[in-house]
């Protein structure tokens, strides 16, 4: 499946716009210099994996949303605060813990 690179663009700056950020407000939070992400929008090429993942970080959504695979921006680990609080019951619930160290034990 070839990346539609309108909807990767359009995308970039609608949560950018939505968050307030501008295309240099951007390029500094993922750490790039010079012209990098304008130079990239301007040709309406899709950057590196490398830079697609930290705009998808810094705009708080997922990669799939933004190459298109996904219509829901919202990162895939959005209830990483849940998931802490579960696994900080299950660490001091005594039977889960005694099954974990017998599990490593084997």
């Amino acid at each position: 499946m070839a990346v539609n690179t309108n909807i990767f663009w359009y995308r970039i700056d609608l949560l950018r716009e939505s968050k307030g950020i501008t295309l240099i407000d951007l390029q500094e939070r993922i750490g790039f210099r010079g012209a990098y992400i304008y130079s990239m929008k301007s040709r309406n090429i899709i950057p590196s994996l490398d830079a697609v993942w930290k705009i998808a970080d810094v705009l708080g959504c997922s990669i799939d949303y933004l190459i298109g695979r996904d219509d829901i921006p919202k990162h895939k680990s959005e209830n990483e605060e849940e998931i802490q609080k579960i696994n900080s019951r299950l660490l001091t619930d005594e039977n889960f813990f005694n099954i974990v160290s017998s599990m490593m034990k084997i």
